[in-house]
């Protein structure tokens, strides 16, 4: 389990914890379809705001409906088991809050080869966290302008070609 926090030094990339992969509807007549679900689990500290995050397993995010990779599907449990998101590796989800506690996200694949879900078992997932607050940023006009101590950031203007 991993601790996840906005704005750390933490990676927001999770390995997974458990990775269980079996075939589908044994004794079906036609293509043997397999399915794995990876695990993974992390904790948020404490935060008075809570932490808004968004699933994305962005190595399958730009998959097409027709690919043989199947479901796609994710689900994002607390501690005890209550579902509190879900959605497909597709789309984005909207950003649900979390409080301090240890939480965890059930992503289901399934494919007609078990080879194909085996290179898998160490898939990544992203948290995308949103930030509490905005981090501010100066933005100047030239690339040496921040190491000249004189030098001004740019005020609100617009920006043209070029």
């Amino acid at each position: 389990s991993s601790v996840i926090a906005a704005a750390s030094a933490e990676l927001d990339v999770l390995p997974p914890s458990d990775a269980e992969t079996r075939a589908v509807g044994e004794g079906a007549v036609g293509t043997q379809i397999h399915q794995m679900t990876l695990k993974y689990k992390f904790d948020v500290g404490d935060s008075k705001e809570g932490l808004s995050v968004v699933p994305r397993v962005q190595s399958l995010h730009a998959q097409l409906y027709d690919s043989p990779l199947d479901s796609l599907l994710w689900r994002l449990q607390d501690a005890n088991g209550a579902t509190l998101a879900y959605g497909g590796a597709i789309h984005d989800a909207r950003p649900t809050r979390l409080q301090k506690g240890s939480y965890s996200v059930d992503l289901l694949l399934r494919h007609p080869q078990r080879s194909q879900l085996d290179a898998l078992k160490n898939m990544p997932l992203m948290l995308r966290m949103m930030l509490t607050k905005p981090i501010s940023s100066n933005v100047y006009g030239t690339r040496d302008a921040p190491s000249k101590h004189q030098a001004e950031p740019m005020k609100s203007h617009w920006l043209r070609r070029g």
